[in-house]
């Protein structure tokens, strides 16, 4: 600041100060009241942009529940229908289901000693059963058609001649039906 030299009487140059402070107490209170009305209007303006701003993502936020909802709600209203669906399958399987168990437990009771099973092999439709495997001698092979043909199970049992060929180590082959009416 310039330093200047007053000529001026005392009592005026006190008011000439008291007038220069207060000059410059009011420039300072205008320029602060002007500062904080700025600072109050920037405030308010980023208060109705960010209160714009909640509302626009409140809005998505909910448009995009509404979505998620009826996804989800199609993807269980198809778990449903697939597990109906299933479901009606399965009563429709099960109700042409032939239940071979005691079939099984048969053949396999019908199995002398010395005679392995390699394949097993049952059509459902003709009720055609075809066996073979490997025996430890041809008595073996024999005792296995001899108790084919005494079962209540089974009917119609081809005995091909190639069975009987090895004395032991034999290899065998049986072609037979179920009984139908064994399995009603």
């Amino acid at each position: 600041m310039k330093k200047f030299v007053n000529l001026l009487p005392s009592d005026e140059q006190k008011e000439y100060k008291l007038q220069l402070i207060h000059t410059e107490l009011w420039s300072f209170g205008f320029w602060l009241g002007l500062s904080f009305l700025i600072l109050a209007v920037l405030i308010f303006a980023a208060q109705t942009f960010l209160q714009e701003e909640l509302k626009i993502s409140q809005q998505r936020v909910q448009t995009e529940q509404i979505a998620f909802n009826k996804l989800q709600e199609q993807g269980i209203q198809k778990a449903a229908g697939d597990f109906n669906l299933n479901l009606t399958n399965f009563r429709t399987l099960s109700a042409r289901h032939q239940n071979l168990s005691p079939v099984l437990i048969e053949f396999a009771r019908l199995l002398p000693a010395g005679l392995t099973v390699d394949s097993l092999t049952i059509s459902r439709s003709s009720l055609k059963v075809e066996a073979s495997g490997r025996a430890s001698d041809r008595k073996s092979v024999l005792q296995l058609r001899q108790n084919l043909l005494a079962s209540s199970y089974f009917n119609n049992v081809n005995f091909p001649l190639l069975n009987l060929e090895k004395r032991t180590d034999a290899v065998w082959k049986f072609r037979f039906y179920i009984r139908p009416e064994i399995l009603n």
